[in-house]
């Protein structure tokens, strides 16, 4: 779940990276989400719902309290 979370974050950085670059500008990591499509965006909460889900069982397991 974290390594597909992982590459679908860095697939949409990169796309988004590279069409900065194709308009001239500097590529950056500020991803606006209005700007993607209905399916990349619930693909982008499930990823960011796995992570959440894997800090919180790191946190319980290493008794760490989350910020």
């Amino acid at each position: 779940e974290l390594e597909e979370a992982f590459r679908l974050l860095w697939r949409v950085r990169l796309e988004h990276q590279a069409e900065l670059l194709e308009d001239g500008l500097p590529a950056d990591d500020h991803v606006d989400p209005r700007k993607l499509g209905p399916l990349t965006r619930v693909a982008l909460k499930e990823s960011f719902r796995a992570i959440a889900r894997a800090q919180r069982a790191l946190s319980n397991e290493l008794g760490l309290r989350l910020r």
